[in-house]
């Protein structure tokens, strides 16, 4: 529902009922902003002010387990720590449950997927659990990965859209020079 009432807004991105406004500048964020309080107002919906968390440009946003500042996208240090402190898996709902932690940043660790093959070994039906060095190799090799991936995108980075669970970033456009072409302003819960 909240996507479809907010379709078209221009630097709008919604998750459920995370309602993420940004804009390339004051003026086009101040725009956006204005245009979702009155898209709501006229649904009869209403933002709590004490669920709202408006920010400055130099102040970093925590939207589905990322954190958006003006220097890129960065996976939550929360998640970094879970990743870091996870044990070593000792069956398969345990390495599920770890690839499925680490792969959400998945489109942002290089070669993600053949560092995890010895792991995927394990998940494959007629494959009986044995976990061996080959596993720990990788389970530890992606454990740094994550870590040293503490910018996940770089540089100055403007919000495209929203499709399913991911967030989409492009890569700075001309017309930004200033070199902040991220806004982030109002987060919504």
């Amino acid at each position: 529902m909240m996507e479809n009432l907010l379709q078209g807004i221009p630097g709008v991105a919604v998750y459920i009922d995370d309602i993420l406004v940004t804009g390339a500048t004051e003026e086009e964020h101040l725009r956006a902003l204005e245009e979702v309080l009155k898209r709501l107002a006229r649904s009869g919906l209403r933002a709590k002010k004490a669920k709202c968390k408006f920010v400055a440009r130099a102040q970093p946003v925590d939207y589905l387990g990322n954190v958006i500042d003006s220097a890129g996208l960065h996976p939550m240090r929360e998640m970094v720590q879970a990743v870091e402190e996870a044990p070593t898996p000792t069956n398969l709902t345990e390495l599920k449950s770890y690839i499925g932690l680490l792969t959400y940043y998945g489109k942002f660790l290089p070669n993600l997927a053949t560092l995890l093959a010895p792991m995927y070994e394990l998940l494959k039906r007629d494959v009986s659990w044995q976990w061996e060095a080959e596993q720990e190799a990788a389970f530890q090799d992606s454990k740094k990965l994550l870590v040293s991936s503490q910018l996940l995108a770089q540089s100055c980075l403007c919000l495209d859209c929203w499709e399913s669970t991911s967030l989409l970033l492009r890569k700075r456009q001309p017309g930004f020079e200033d070199g902040h072409c991220i806004w982030p302003c109002l987060s919504i819960h």
